[in-house]
């Protein structure tokens, strides 16, 4: 079957069309599944710093088990929006010093364990030869 200059220039233009909208899909599709996958693997870059935050905090004020530190105190650390992380109260709303400024991760922390001094390591240097033992031992 033959067609017109016009006709084919016709049909041409409807394939061309059709490709472009299928083409500008299929891009649309793929984009948006790899922003997805972006997404994901930002949020739980995101996640680990946070942990990782705790973690280092709990280590540096002496808590005797940091991952339960962590466990305990990860729900009140959140993620902002521009990645930092901020310190929340059980409503979610933004914790603030005395200063009136937002409360670091290490103070939250800080705080925590003086609230829960079973949970930081003891500070009173062991001393041998005291104590109930000595006195057994002594004749």
């Amino acid at each position: 079957m033959e067609f017109t200059p016009t006709q084919q220039a016709f049909i041409d233009d409807l394939i061309s069309k059709k490709y472009s909208e299928a083409y500008s899909k299929a891009s649309a599709k793929a984009e948006s599944a790899a922003v997805t996958a972006l997404k994901t693997k930002l949020t739980e870059a995101h996640d680990k710093l946070r942990v990782a935050a705790i973690e280092m905090a709990a280590i540096e004020g002496e808590a005797v088990n940091p991952e339960q530190v962590v466990t305990l105190t990860s729900p009140f650390i959140k993620v902002a929006d521009d990645g930092m992380h901020m310190v929340v109260d059980e409503h979610g709303e933004r914790r603030y010093d005395k200063s009136g400024a937002a409360l670091s991760v290490k103070a939250f922390i800080s705080e925590f364990l003086d609230a829960n001094k079973h949970m930081r390591k003891s500070s009173r240097p062991v001393e041998s030869g005291r104590g109930f033992l000595k006195s057994l031992l002594t004749f």
